[in-house]
């Protein structure tokens, strides 16, 4: 019998071309990108992996998917971004990045919990540094992929705790530009990164969802599950065994306080 979580998948799946497609599609990717190969990402799974990646974000069409593969080729270069996790950034900045590993899904992929309060973006926004921020946030998802791969996985769900983030954060302009740089820059260079996106959310988060969820890819808001805090336990427990899941997380119908 086929379980909850093995159908969620089948119906992520469901919209991706036939192998023969996909198959054709990938094979004309690498032949016109033959300049850049070995593709130079010291975490990548291999390099037919992350063609295929680029190519399920631009729904398989392949002068799309190749432009924006030699950008973010052309992008890690310029930032250097293979070496960046040789020096960890400033504590001040990663101590508004809370996030790790902690447990897997029914289907055995790794979990990964981060946590994001208003407090949080409004301190980052205040540095003034956008690009700062930004490159202490590829030094944490380039940590994640090396953990990845060493791990012998291709992906992982990311579990956001946003109980703390409240509409306050619209009246902030640089908070909201950190943030809005930090989803822009996912959605662009780290396609396919996750299986599953959870966000457990406040009351009140549609507000700030109507910003945000025009710069999610398509392929990436069908993988995105929006939760109410206090239905955290229940809802996450369809995907996750409850042995797996962090003990912060509020008990079935009670909102964790802030």
């Amino acid at each position: 019998m086929t379980t909850f979580m093995e159908e969620e998948d089948r119906k992520l799946n469901s919209s991706l071309p036939p192998v023969e497609v996909s198959t054709k599609a990938a094979t004309e990717l690498k032949q016109r990108v033959s300049d850049l190969l070995p593709l130079d990402d010291a975490n990548k799974i291999s390099d037919e992996d992350l063609i295929l990646r680029f190519l399920v974000l631009h729904k398989f069409k392949v002068s799309a998917a190749e432009t924006k593969l030699r950008e973010y080729i052309q992008w890690r270069k310029k930032q250097g971004v293979n070496d960046i996790l040789n020096t960890e950034p400033a504590t001040e900045i990663l101590t508004h990045m809370r996030g790790g590993f902690h447990g897997r899904d029914r289907l055995n992929r790794p979990n990964y919990y981060a946590t994001f309060s208003t407090k949080d973006l409004v301190d980052l926004g205040h540095m003034k540094n956008t690009a700062k921020v930004l490159n202490a946030h590829t030094y944490q998802v380039e940590k994640q992929r090396e953990t990845i791969k060493a791990n012998g996985d291709t992906v992982f769900n990311l579990i956001v705790d946003l109980h703390d983030i409240s509409t306050g954060l619209l009246t902030s302009r640089s908070a909201m530009a950190v943030a809005k740089a930090i989803v822009q820059q996912d959605a662009a260079m780290y396609p396919e990164n996750t299986r599953y996106l959870f966000l457990l959310v406040p009351s009140g988060f549609t507000a700030l969802w109507k910003v945000f969820k025009p710069l999610i890819p398509d392929r990436v808001l069908a993988k995105t599950k929006v939760i109410p805090m206090a239905d955290a336990q229940v809802e996450l427990q369809k995907y996750i065994d409850p042995s797996q899941l962090p003990p912060s997380l509020p008990q079935p119908g009670r909102a964790r306080k802030a």
